[in-house]
């Protein structure tokens, strides 16, 4: 069952995985944007995002015309602001890109890409560092919808509104609690999320996943602000390990090229749907490889990448031949989460609950922090 995406035909996409990946330029809301070249290339680059993303700001779906269903639902939040300006986002997704294009140089190191002197993610992170720009990446996991919401429509002394309806996605575990019930866990998003903040006040947030964008690699980090899945502040949002800064998150963004190049390859070369998404791996797989990889452990669940792909993946990064080995040795030992065992059992319930948010409104979160699930002895 694992190889039937490899039987199905291509899907309709006009660009594979390495095409989207190596873009000089990105749709943002609808507008197209290019990367400028090099030279003062990342003054341009805000300065168009400043130029372009000063519309009107307001709240998503304030007039619409969806047709409410059963009950008064309407089949997306509506109501809810963005977490950050328009300008704000334009610059996420441009940035984004930029990543994506210099770690698309792997193809051809003989005839890099460049900008602001630099053909590789390290260096313009160096070079951004050397003026004044602070970066850490981290981990994070957040209950997963895909974008997905409802609301219904208020009414009342206080005027007019939504009430949005929180939503998640159930999974079951194959894990058995102390009951003899079968433990229920909300799906998670996960993400390297990497942060950028300049002196003169310029905020940047994107993230790196196998996405089903069509590629794996770097997306601004752009949400609706849902107060119950992916606030900052809140404990909607469940950070992994210390922040990557200096030497180690250079690191890092090496990790995230390798594993964007052996990715959107072989997603290319076998003509997988929507970029390997879901054959490769999801995103939880990519952001457990990441840690794996960085720090010899993994604290997610469920990891899901199997069979006959991990051995793709393995021969794919061996014939591109990338230097230390450490994306292969980070797959051949990353837990798969289909069957549980002995010591294997412990560890998933110990990366179960280590990647649910710290607070949540849904009960199906809470009780795996109040004990309700506990493992039988």
């Amino acid at each position: 069952m694992d190889d039937l995406p490899h039987l199905l035909p291509p899907a309709p996409q006009a660009d594979s995985a390495l095409a989207l990946w190596r873009r000089c330029q990105v749709v943002v809301e609808g507008q197209p944007s290019p990367i400028p070249g090099d030279g003062a290339a990342l003054d341009r680059l805000l300065a168009q995002a400043r130029a372009d993303g000063t519309g009107p700001e307001g709240a998503d779906g304030e007039a619409t015309a969806d047709q409410p269903l059963l009950g008064g639902l309407i089949w997306r939040n509506l109501g809810l602001r963005h977490s950050q300006s328009a300008r704000q986002r334009r610059t996420n997704s441009l940035l984004a890109q930029l990543l994506n294009r210099l770690a698309a140089n792997r193809l051809e190191p003989q005839n890099p890409w460049v900008f602001e002197g630099c053909n590789r993610g390290r260096q313009w992170i160096q070079w951004l560092e050397q003026r004044g720009w602070r970066i850490s990446g981290r981990l994070r996991a957040s209950v997963a919808s895909f974008g997905l919401g409802a609301c219904v429509a208020r009414a009342g002394e206080g005027g007019s509104g939504w009430s949005q309806v929180p939503l998640g996605l159930p999974l079951r575990t194959g894990l058995v609690d102390a009951q003899g019930e079968e433990s229920l866990v909300l799906l998670p998003h996960t993400a390297l999320e990497l942060q950028l903040e300049s002196e003169r006040g310029d905020a940047v947030r994107l993230q790196y996943y196998q996405g089903n964008e069509g590629l794996c690699g770097w997306e601004g980090l752009n949400d609706l602000h849902r107060p119950w899945q992916n606030d900052c502040g809140n404990g909607t949002v469940r950070y992994l390990g210390e922040p990557f800064r200096g030497d180690q998150l250079q690191e890092l963004i090496d990790r995230t090229e390798e594993m964007a190049l052996i990715h959107n390859s072989l997603a290319s070369s076998q003509g997988l749907r929507h970029g390997g998404y879901g054959t490769l791996g999801f995103c939880i797989d990519t952001t457990a490889l990441l840690q794996q990889a960085m720090t010899g452990r993994c604290d997610l669940f469920p990891v899901l990448l199997s069979g006959i792909w991990r051995e793709r993946l393995l021969r794919q990064a061996r014939s591109l031949d990338l230097g230390d080995g450490s994306y292969a040795r980070a797959l051949e030992t990353l837990p798969l989460d289909l069957s549980h065992h002995g010591a294997s059992c412990a560890d998933a319930w110990r990366r179960l609950r280590a990647c649910q948010p710290g607070n949540s409104p849904f009960r199906m979160v809470q009780r795996h922090h109040t004990g309700a699930d506990v493992p039988p002895a």
